[in-house]
């Protein structure tokens, strides 16, 4: 973690820059553990945000929008602009990079406080997916959420959904009890969290989230309800990473950034921790059937990386040997493909409950913008559409799971050893 590398100095230096460039030509950098990591330690997961929101990595306009042609001021709600006010950095403990800061609060209701630097998900959930560039009003929603308990991710997305059901004419006036919600106005979006936060007017209809919300509002809302499962979606572009779209379909818990994607493989060097993933990915046919093992193998070692309670930025940026580390705290010896098993068993087993709780791979469909449909028509992302039923049924057959009840098969049970545990 002391190492650093003068070249992913230099891209800190030009994140706007390079971003610009990756946008209107597709010539993309490739991601790098050491580059995540200086960024990491620098600006922690702010730092992506400019970065993201020009490439197509986060949705713009509530995923129909283009980043470097609608939302050109990601760099407002992004790495130095950010930190000028933190006070200081946070680590958890004996943690290296310390991603996380404190900062000065300097407008809004807890103006002279201080409060959690925002993140990433929260900078682009209230940033580009509602076209809104206010770095004061994100700090403030911030810790108006943190306090209150609120997910920033569903917020937003709520948010961004109410603000295009009012422009096409589903919500009124009435409902918003005289807001007029448009992308981008500070005081309407805030206002509209507070009465989400108190189930307030409109706010209690979309406190439910989208899915909900859009069921009772009906009028072809569903449109603009962005969600897998009824889990309003993370800011990382399943248009942009295919894999993300398998983690917001597939996984046992839906509409998640956390799990897997093409990316991670590549930065959890899953290859290396987990080598089993080599003849998953021997076996798999085709460019599009590799790019499906390597996300396997990778879902499979983050089952062992949450198990362990290992941070994942840690794994992303660092060599840290998880399996010498976990037979060294427990005594064990087990072998590296002795704890591939055992995450395919945790992964099976959380999706056998599912199963048995009659929760049908239906049931967190992608939406169809996430995937899109239509494909958009401009930016880095234009006339890109994913096919989630092959990807799924990649993804299940690699896993043995049943595309009909989503749970693994019986042999695949027998193998792991847990059909004991769901025989009644």
């Amino acid at each position: 973690f002391k190492s650093v590398n003068p070249v992913d100095r230099l891209l800190l230096k030009g994140l706007n820059f390079f971003a610009q460039i990756i946008a209107r030509t597709g010539v993309a950098i490739p991601s790098q553990p050491s580059t995540v990591k200086e960024i990491m330690r620098t600006y922690g997961t702010a730092g992506l945000t400019v970065y993201s929101g020009l490439t197509g990595d986060s949705p713009i306009k509530n995923w129909a929008g283009v980043g470097y042609t609608e939302f050109p001021n990601a760099y407002k709600l992004s790495d130095e602009s950010v930190i000028a006010n933190q006070k200081r950095k946070y680590a958890c403990q004996a943690c290296p990079m310390a991603c996380g800061g404190i900062v000065d609060i300097k407008e809004g209701r807890y103006k002279g406080t201080v409060g959690h630097k925002p993140e990433y998900e929260t900078l682009c959930s209230f940033g580009g997916l509602i076209l809104h560039d206010d770095l004061d009003t994100v700090v403030e929603i911030n810790e108006l959420c943190n306090r209150e308990g609120i997910d920033t991710i569903s917020a937003g997305g709520a948010v961004a959904f109410a603000i295009e059901c009012y422009k096409n004419g589903i919500i009124d006036d009435k409902q918003t009890k005289g807001l007029k919600l448009d992308w981008g106005k500070s005081a309407e979006i805030l206002k509209l969290t507070e009465m989400i936060i108190d189930r307030e007017g409109i706010g209690d209809l979309l406190a439910d989230g989208v899915k909900r919300a859009a069921a009772k509002l009906g009028r072809g809302s569903e449109a603009y309800a962005v969600h897998a499962g009824g889990q309003e979606l993370p800011m990382h572009d399943s248009r942009l990473d295919e894999g993300m779209g398998i983690a917001y379909q597939c996984e046992p818990t839906p509409g998640r950034h956390t799990i897997s994607s093409y990316l991670y493989g590549h930065l959890y060097q899953t290859k290396k921790r987990l080598p089993g993933t080599k003849k998953l990915i021997s076996a798999a046919s085709g460019k599009d059937g590799k790019k499906v093992a390597l996300y396997t193998g990778t879902s499979i070692l983050m089952q062992l990386i949450n198990g362990s309670g290992v941070c994942e930025f840690g794994i992303m940026c660092s060599n840290l040997p998880l399996t010498d580390y976990l037979n060294t705290v427990t005594g064990w010896n087990l072998s590296r493909d002795d704890y591939m098993k055992t995450g395919e068993r945790i992964l099976s087993m959380r999706k056998a409950f599912n199963a048995r709780e009659g929760v049908k791979p239906a049931d967190s469909k992608l939406h169809f913008r996430a995937a899109g449909n239509p494909p958009l028509n401009a930016g880095p992302l234009k006339g890109k559409t994913v096919d989630m039923d092959n990807l799924e049924s990649q993804f299940f057959t690699m896993m043995g799971w049943d595309p009909a009840t989503g749970g693994p098969t019986k042999a695949k049970m027998a193998e792991l050893g847990i059909a004991e545990l769901f025989s009644k």
